[in-house]
């Protein structure tokens, strides 16, 4: 049943005239007239890095290990991460994985200054065990080439991750 309500929910919210439209396969988005072709940002396995954390309510910070894909599934190099169609995990210092999102549920828009693509990744983990978790991933148009990935904050149970790339500006 969640099966057959993601895919009709990625039918519907890929055809979006509004919005835009977007191929996941070929990993591109389309909307006014412009194309932005972003299959140079995916990986075979993940983007891989390190970054300092502080959860909700606390007053330390930690450091986690962030997986992330872009318009594929994330190939974890870490045991604890079981999900076969996360576009993003998080994994603490304990090896505790939590997937940030799910590549089946995808959707695609420009970012809110209209400066690149954002990626959304949907049905995660579960957070507080009311709603799941979720990955916006901020791909910012830089026409001198390609950064890091790194994580901007989380608010409540959505991670705002950014990576500056040539691939996030029109064609």
């Amino acid at each position: 049943m969640f099966l057959l309500f993601s895919l009709l929910l990625v039918s519907l919210v890929s055809a979006q005239p509004t919005r835009g439209t977007w191929d996941l396969e070929k990993c591109t988005f389309t909307t006014g007239g412009k194309l932005f072709n972003l299959i140079s940002l995916a990986r075979p396995s993940a983007w891989t890095w390190k970054e300092s954390y502080t959860p909700e309510g606390s007053k330390t910070a930690e450091t986690v290990t962030f997986e992330l894909n872009i318009c594929r599934k994330v190939v974890s190099a870490y045991s604890g991460c079981n999900s076969t169609t996360s576009g993003a995990n998080m994994i603490a210092a304990d090896g505790t994985c939590t997937s940030l999102g799910d590549i089946r549920t995808t959707a695609m828009d420009l970012t809110p200054y209209k400066d690149g693509v954002l990626l959304q990744y949907f049905h995660g983990d579960w957070f507080n065990h009311t709603v799941s978790q979720t990955a916006y991933v901020y791909l910012i148009c830089n026409t001198k080439g390609t950064s890091a990935p790194n994580f901007e904050h989380v608010r409540g149970n959505t991670w705002h991750l950014r990576i500056d790339a040539e691939a996030a500006c029109p064609l």
